[in-house]
């Protein structure tokens, strides 16, 4: 099995796992987002050699080496963690 399906399917469990979740916050109160960035930026989330875009014919072009479906889902991994870090800082429940 590829290592990015695997990766997905873990991402995809993830999101739909209520204790996974419970962790994933525990971590971010614990001051774990860096760390949490860090190792989801080491994954392979997504395509490298395709582009996040779709073309009019909706077909993925080729990707670069800064703009490509790997990054753009790395990005959007970052913005979710600092969102959920921002809100826990909102509501006092960091430690």
């Amino acid at each position: 099995m590829h290592q990015s399906y695997k990766d997905a399917r873990k991402i995809k469990n993830l999101s739909e796992s209520n204790s996974a979740f419970q962790e994933l916050v525990y971590l971010i109160k614990e001051g774990k987002s860096d760390e949490i960035i860090k190792t989801a930026n080491k994954m392979l989330l997504g395509d490298p050699n395709l582009s996040p875009d779709l073309n009019s014919d909706g077909v993925f072009e080729s990707g670069t080496k800064d703009t490509n479906q790997n990054k753009t889902a790395q990005l959007e991994f970052s913005k979710y963690i600092k969102n959920l870090e921002k809100i826990i800082n909102m509501v006092g429940a960091k430690s």
